[in-house]
């Protein structure tokens, strides 16, 4: 059921009060200005700083500037509209009901009695108060009383008929398929930022230009904070070495998100969380799954939702996980996903339970989600995911990636030494002496490896890299394994008791260096 739909609702059943939370207004006010004439209502509109106005912005009473006696107002023995059937828009509102004040508690008791007094009026005096903002935490005392509504984006449809709109005023031909091309380029913006980045497209390139709205688009979502645009692999899985578990996985998936999977009756894929050592390439492989997927990659930094003030970060999820559902079909990427959210066992006594209610957001959006928006998640200590996430039906799979080995870690030189024309390439017979030295190594060790080769042979008169700059390198390099060997061995004792599913088959991450003895 659509925003307006669920709207008309409490129209219908004469509601008395309801509460919309968006951003975004002007479209809002439209629709309910529509809504309310369907039922012949008369449209007023209040705010702290005008007091109240007509739908037209006529002024109506501007001395009532006091929240608690704007909703006395609304009564037909308390103001001016003393018959006849009103709406009642009050802007801006959530704080005057903020439970943290005391001062507030008349406009809250206010706020029931004119609920429950609207609820029982006859039809001639039909009456409905509309409270709006961008977000709010209602109090208990009002939490049965009044029902909030959370006005969805602008869907496809909505910025097909925008593009359709603006290419009309300006006297542009466009046709159907790329009306919808560029309403679906705007989605996930409000009208008005859609608005404008049609504008823009206008004054810069003469007309619409679908890289240019996406361009806009991305600028719009990063400059909100909330998610990063991040591009994806070009190359694909082609990029990772080894994983041959993993990437067969992927690929089968991504079958799912078909339009005969769905006639099937598959369900769209839910994600996948990579667990394992760091450096071992799980967040390359989230860039390269989302290029398999031909999906935008939207990584979520947790720390950012964590707002100054207490609902400001609850305010912060609920926005992102909209955000994703207007933007689906993509990937929502949380990198390091333990970092956000290991603190919700203790969130009760550090920061008032913001972290318990975000993750328990997350996690209900995670069950419950219909869009295709599948979530891909890493994490190097999965110890301190709290274990709701672990269970099945969060993701549809969770990998464990361990340390490469053989072929793989030969996988991964080759890989890196083919970006930019960086010298030798590697085989068996060549490389058995640098595969021994480098056995233990993550991938980021290896890419590491490759770097300083490549220093090397640089600063001797920009030569082409041998493996002898390879072994001289490796052979400067303390990983992990080394440095932190307790660690990697609890991780590997976690996959190993059927935590995870293997990213490699065992005879890809067994080690195995006999196999090198001859050669």
């Amino acid at each position: 059921m659509s925003s307006v739909e669920k709207t008309r609702m409490y129209f219908r059943a004469k509601a008395g009060t309801t509460w919309i939370r968006s951003n975004e207004e002007r479209r809002v006010v439209s629709a309910l200005i529509d809504l309310a004439a369907e039922r012949g209502m008369a449209v007023h509109r209040w705010s702290i700083a005008s007091g109240f106005t007509a739908a037209d912005g006529t002024p109506e009473n501007a001395s009532m500037l006091d929240p608690g006696g704007a909703l006395a107002s609304t009564l037909p023995t308390g103001g001016q509209w003393k018959s006849g059937k009103h709406l009642f828009i009050l802007h801006d509102f959530s704080p005057f009901v903020a439970s943290n004040n005391p001062a507030n508690v008349p406009v809250i008791r206010m706020a029931r009695e004119v609920g429950a007094a609207l609820r029982g009026l006859p039809r001639d005096l039909e009456r409905m108060v509309v409270f709006m903002s961008p977000d709010v935490e209602l109090p208990s005392e009002l939490r049965t009383e009044v029902p909030i509504i959370t006005w969805e984006l602008p869907d496809r449809n909505t910025m097909t008929e925008l593009v359709k709109s603006v290419a009309s005023v300006r006297s542009l031909k466009v046709t159907n398929e790329e009306a919808e091309q560029y309403g679906g380029a705007l989605l996930g913006l409000t009208y008005d930022e859609a608005q404008n980045a049609l504008a823009r497209s206008l004054v810069t390139m003469g007309g619409f230009e679908q890289k240019l709205l996406f361009e806009e688009k991305k600028a719009i979502i990063e400059r909100d904070g909330l998610l990063e645009w991040t591009e994806p692999e070009p190359m694909g899985l082609d990029a990772i070495g080894g994983l041959d578990l993993l990437k067969p996985w992927a690929i089968e998936r991504y079958g799912a998100f078909s339009p005969e999977a769905q006639e099937y009756g598959l369900p769209y894929p839910k994600g996948v969380l990579l667990s394992g050592i760091a450096g071992t390439g799980k967040s390359l492989s989230a860039k390269c799954i989302a290029t398999a997927w031909k999906m935008v990659l939207l990584r979520l930094d947790v720390g950012k939702l964590m707002g100054k003030y207490v609902g400001d970060s609850e305010a912060g999820m609920r926005r992102m996980l909209q955000l994703v559902d207007t933007l689906a079909p993509c990937i929502l990427f949380v990198d390091e996903i333990e970092k956000g959210l290991s603190g919700t066992e203790s969130s009760g006594s550090v920061d008032g339970g913001t972290t318990s209610r975000m993750f328990g957001s997350l996690l209900t959006w995670m069950q419950e989600r219909k869009s295709p928006a599948p979530v891909i998640a890493t994490a190097n200590d999965v110890g301190k995911l709290p274990p709701e996430l672990l269970r099945k039906g969060r993701f549809d799979e969770l990998f464990f990636v361990d340390l490469p080995k053989l072929t793989d870690r030969l996988d991964i030189f080759n890989i890196h030494l083919k970006k930019g024309k960086r010298g030798v390439e590697l085989t068996l017979e060549n490389a058995a002496g640098l595969l021994r030295i480098t056995d233990g190594f993550s991938g980021a060790d290896i890419a590491q490896t490759v770097i300083d080769a490549m220093h090397r042979a640089f600063g001797d008169n920009v030569r082409e890299v041998t493996v002898t700059d390879l072994e001289l390198a490796a052979n400067n390099t303390v990983p992990l394994s080394r440095s932190r060997p307790e660690k990697i061995e609890a991780l590997r004792a976690w996959a190993n008791e059927g935590g995870a599913r293997l990213a490699a088959s065992r005879e890809a991450t067994a080690t195995n260096n006999d196999r090198f003895k001859d050669l």
